[in-house]
């Protein structure tokens, strides 16, 4: 076992819990009225419910599956295998495709795990640049780069991202561009400057299906309170979505 695949495993496995401890805990079952798009209730001891997600029949059977209930079997697994002598390529390979799906605990892939502070609505560290955290985090937004006034960032769009049409659905794109721009925008603030959205203009060039999709944002203009970038979101090489937003800069 090599100190690597040592501590790749007990990273995925500490992923692992992480997302664990922030997800609607319970036992998730699968009902609903509709056969065809069910929907994923957790159901507590106390007898209590809540919605998690509505999804087309094959998807919804997935997420009751991986429910956080299998996240510490798997967890436990992947910390023994860590500590074995030999490397189990099962438990290697797993964490391999965790590592490449799970946000890091408060923050997005590749950073430490971040305690809320401050006043509400505000983020605790401004110039963690590459880092999404709160909602665009959780419907899968994964920052690849920020820096110097640009932003990228990966999304893989699944069934339970589509409309009634069957299409992408217009406010994951509004979402993703909005979390790129916000990203661009913030390699460029001071310590005591807050961005906040303030104007969005999306304009959808062609629907989008299921699949992986590509958010490039930089900046056009800075002034000294509001600043206005633009945003592009691809998918197979051909553009979704063209975006422009102007940012107010708040006083921390």
């Amino acid at each position: 076992m090599t100190a690597d695949d040592a501590g790749m495993l007990r990273t995925a496995a500490e992923r692992l819990l992480a997302l664990a401890t922030r997800t609607t805990p319970g036992d998730w079952r699968g009902g609903g009225l509709l056969a065809s798009r069910p929907e994923v209730v957790a159901h507590d001891p106390d007898g209590g419910t809540e919605h998690v997600a509505e999804a087309r029949a094959g998807t919804a059977a997935w997420i009751v599956a991986l429910s956080p209930a299998v996240a510490g079997p798997l967890a436990g697994w992947l910390s023994a295998a860590a500590a074995a002598d030999e490397p189990d390529p099962g438990a290697v390979a797993l964490a391999r495709v965790l590592l490449a799906r799970l946000p890091h605990a408060g923050g997005g892939p590749g950073r430490g795990g971040r305690v809320p502070t401050g006043r509400p609505g505000y983020a605790p560290d401004m110039s963690d640049d590459v880092a999404t955290g709160g909602f665009s985090e959780r419907l899968g937004a994964r920052p690849e780069a920020a820096d110097d006034g640009s932003a990228r960032i990966s999304f893989e769009a699944t069934e339970e991202h589509l409309n009634p049409a069957g299409t992408l659905h217009g406010g994951v794109l509004a979402t993703l561009v909005d979390t790129a721009m916000g990203l661009a925008v913030r390699t460029t603030t001071s310590e005591g400057e807050v961005p906040a959205t303030s104007q969005l203009t999306v304009t959808y060039l062609r629907p989008g299906k299921p699949g992986p999709l590509q958010v490039t944002a930089r900046l056009r203009t800075r002034g000294e309170h509001l600043t206005v970038c633009e945003a592009d979101v691809q998918q197979d090489g051909k553009d979704l979505v063209h975006a422009v937003a102007t940012f107010a800069l708040l006083d921390r």
